[in-house]
């Protein structure tokens, strides 16, 4: 399959860290640094991050100053299906999720040196003012 990790296998076959079972949950060892919970919100992703740091940290294959990490983070599709009714003003739910993501980005930077942060987001109507 094409994804991240087997087009960068095929220059590095050495790569460490992706899940190795197919539709592995964030929390199952095969797992390895995917952290990723289906139906997650913005708001999860400051604890996966955290997770991901803690992970990292204690596997002993892994030399966080001087090892080159790279991160993708999908989320915010399920902020606007799930979320947009609790919120009355929708900016508000904009603003929260810039927020949480603020945090999670500033998480990743204070703790994993030498972090490429791939950022996907959700695809949509963007609506600019004039």
């Amino acid at each position: 399959f094409i994804t991240v990790p087997n087009l960068i296998k095929e220059f590095n076959p050495n790569l460490y860290g992706y899940s190795t079972a197919p539709n592995s949950l964030g929390y199952q060892k095969a797992s390895k640094f995917n952290v990723a919970e289906p139906a997650a919100i913005a708001a999860n992703s400051i604890r996966q991050a955290k997770n991901l740091v803690k992970r990292m940290r204690s596997d002993t294959k892994v030399d966080i100053q001087n090892h080159w990490k790279l991160i993708t983070i999908l989320i915010g599709s399920n902020d606007f299906c799930f979320e947009v009714c609790y919120f009355r003003n929708q900016d508000e739910l904009v603003e929260k999720a810039r927020s949480d993501m603020i945090r999670v980005l500033r998480i990743l930077r204070q703790n994993l040196p030498r972090t490429l942060v791939n950022l996907v987001i959700p695809v949509g109507n963007i609506e600019r003012d004039s």
